[in-house]
């Protein structure tokens, strides 16, 4: 996989901004920036859609820049590239003005959107596709380590395309029919999936995007083949970006930059949903070789995002199986203003540690409890992307790893499989939603642990027998959560969304129980209904159904709570998970294993306060503990021993984080 470009376990590509007239200073802050983290590419970011008139005028001055720059680092260690940061453009401020008549623009055929307005040029177009190819052509011959094509390629802007003449006549040739455009437009906002009209418009659609790829490639190729080429997925297309690398690579292994940013962070507590959801993505396209993070600080400054929270998404995409990362304007100047060195500081600190770990993860296994990511997306009709955007989702925003797991140290991790030797865990009605009844039996005859909304999709599905109970949202008054075994009480409150269980087989264990008591120490406690459940089905298949859910006010977070977790859990695995955090506030663990049983493991602090020390509880008694260090070296850690739980003095702040091997 290692080239010239690729020669890092953990590739990084720094977006440079365009800067006319600054080429020297650009040139001198992009070698610092090589010899302070060791990364040597960087990708002259340049607005190459059309725009003025000719609009090839625009692209001649940007090659002008691109040379200067290029000259500039003539000599050094650093490689340039460049962005093709929009083709197509990537909404209203790309379109072509169609109000100012003193300013001409090129007469190619736009795109139309699904409210009928024209938006961007049409790849269909031929001019339009000459201008792509030439200006690529050009920009090839200067010999770029790279070029990237931005997430601009893609087919809404922000509402979906395209029903001008040129589609329009596509699609009649492709189905027989005789659509006008407003009509072509028309029947796909009425067409279901699975319609002829639908079909066609998914192929044509996805021609935008791959179009735009294929004449970049074939124009790469014309001049030199060996160079490499990638996509950035969009943000609403996280289902076939993967065909528009591919278009992108030629002969080469393909590049994607996955779209998992997070733009104007407000809390650390997100970190536990952005992991999870690049496990996803990650899994989601294991065809493609090189998947790179977003880590885009837009608008690249700490306000949106701090520096200590951009290398904590990068450990988490390394630890989900990334090889590599796009940077934005990391140790440059935005305008006049420059961008925060904390970001320079913050990978210069750890370029070692990146590439260690990068290769320590290609000898493990991600492990921890699994969360289902979604595989079905019938319910998503291409034609809709703002209305449908939570249907094209690979995980909810809340699953039990967002909202418990990653937030009280219990590792985690997404899975499209459904027949995994583990704990699966599924929280809320909308998973079960997405699963088809073959994909919920698969899960049933697992070990399954169901929230209270999740159980009663369940049943309403049909499947309560899978469950031994039935659980139906009503009326009904409790005020506590007993177990049946010690009497020990659980924090619950009263709570619409928790549903009523009715036990209907009695070889059901209950394990909770539901009470009411009118005050704290009346003598009045009554039995109300089952709250936990083990059952053992017919699918073969262990399930417990808590009545219990991540959205009871008070309830979530307390020790008894976790601890409850961690039994039940441990209860459906059949042994003890091989490592939770021991710690009593927000931390995320994120594990990987080795072959040999040795873990590989992440623990963030969430919380605002700092940690003082790193407890772990672990299954089997550590022989030894190492922390990998930001120069990419094992160091062993000393820890002290108590009980089942080991204790590392390892202070770590707020989103700080460390990396440890744990034998």
């Amino acid at each position: 996989m290692k080239d010239q470009t690729f020669d890092q376990d953990f590739v990084f590509f720094n977006i440079l901004p365009y800067s006319p007239g600054e080429e020297k200073q650009l040139a001198g802050e992009a070698i610092e920036y090589t010899a302070r983290t060791g990364n040597r590419n960087v990708l002259y970011s340049l607005t190459i859609n059309p725009a003025g008139f000719p609009a090839m005028r625009k692209v001649h001055l940007m090659l002008e820049s691109y040379r200067k720059l290029k000259a500039e680092l003539q000599g050094s260690e650093t490689r340039l590239g460049v962005l093709f940061q929009a083709v197509l453009g990537h909404g209203a401020r790309n379109f072509p003005p169609t109000d100012l008549k003193s300013r001409p623009v090129e007469p190619w055929v736009r795109m139309v959107n699904t409210e009928g307005k024209l938006t961007r040029y049409c790849p269909l177009d031929e001019r339009f596709r000459k201008y792509i190819f030439d200006m690529t052509v050009l920009f090839a011959k200067e010999a770029p380590c790279f070029i990237l094509g931005d997430d601009d390629i893609r087919s809404f802007a922000p509402l979906a395309e395209c029903f001008c003449e040129l589609h329009t006549a596509e699609f009649n040739r492709m189905t027989g029919k005789n659509f006008t455009p407003e009509e072509y437009r028309q029947a796909v906002l009425h067409c279901k999936r699975g319609d002829e009209v639908y079909e066609a418009y998914e192929i044509l659609r996805r021609g935008i995007p791959n179009t735009v790829a294929s004449i970049i490639r074939e124009a790469v190729d014309s001049v030199d083949p060996e160079i490499r080429c990638g996509s950035c997925m969009p943000g609403w297309e996280f289902l076939f970006n993967g065909e528009t690398a591919k278009c992108f690579a030629g002969k080469h292994p393909p590049v994607m930059r996955v779209a998992n940013s997070n733009y104007m962070e407000t809390t650390a507590k997100i970190y536990p949903y952005l992991v999870l959801r690049t496990m996803a993505l990650r899994l989601a396209h294991k065809d493609i070789p090189v998947v790179l993070d977003e880590a885009d600080t837009c608008p690249h400054n700490l306000w949106s995002r701090a520096a200590i929270s951009m290398h904590a998404k990068l450990i988490s995409s390394i630890f989900a199986g990334l090889n590599g990362a796009k940077l934005w304007y990391v140790n440059t100047h935005k305008g006049k203003t420059p961008i925060s060195r904390n970001y320079t500081d913050i990978l210069a600190e750890n370029r070692g540690l990146y590439q260690t770990l990068a290769a320590e993860c290609a000898k493990t296994e991600l492990a921890g409890v699994v969360i289902p990511a979604r595989k079905n997306f019938e319910d998503w009709h291409a034609a809709y992307y703002k209305e449908n955007l939570q249907r094209i989702r690979l995980v909810p925003e809340e699953t039990m790893a967002t909202t418990m797991f990653g937030q009280v140290g219990i590792p985690f991790r997404a899975s499209f499989e459904r027949n995994e030797d583990e704990v699966y865990a599924v929280a809320g009605a909308e998973t079960i939603g997405h699963l088809t009844d073959a994909e919920l039996k698969e899960l049933l005859s697992r070990k399954l642990l169901l929230d209270g909304p999740a159980a009663a999709a369940v049943s309403g599905r049909g499947f309560s027998d899978a469950l031994g109970l039935t659980a139906e949202h009503r009326e009904f008054s409790f005020n506590r959560e007993c177990r049946t075994d010690n009497g020990q009480n659980y924090v619950i409150v009263q709570n619409s969304q928790v549903p009523f269980f009715t036990v209907t087989d009695p070889k059901a264990e209950v394990f909770t129980e539901l009470h009411y008591v009118s005050f704290q120490g009346a003598d009045d406690d009554e039995y109300i209904a089952p709250a936990t459940v083990f059952y053992r089905n017919r699918f073969g298949g262990t399930v417990c159904s808590m009545v219990y859910h991540h959205n009871i006010v008070f309830s979530q977070f307390n020790i008894p709570r976790k601890n409850f977790f961690i039994e039940v859990i441990e209860r459906l695995r059949g042994s003890k998970l091989p490592l939770v955090s021991a710690d009593e506030q927000n931390i995320t663990v994120v594990t990987r294993q080795y072959p040999d049983g040795a873990i590989l493991a992440e623990v963030c602090n969430l919380n605002f306060d700092p940690l003082k020390q790193i407890a772990l509880r672990c299954a089997a008694a550590p022989r030894e503990v190492e922390r990998l260090t930001g120069d990419g070296k094992w160091v062993r850690t000393p820890f002290q021993t108590d009980g089942d739980c080991i204790r590392a003095d390892i202070p770590l702040a707020c989103y700080e984080l460390a990396v440890l091997r744990i034998r």
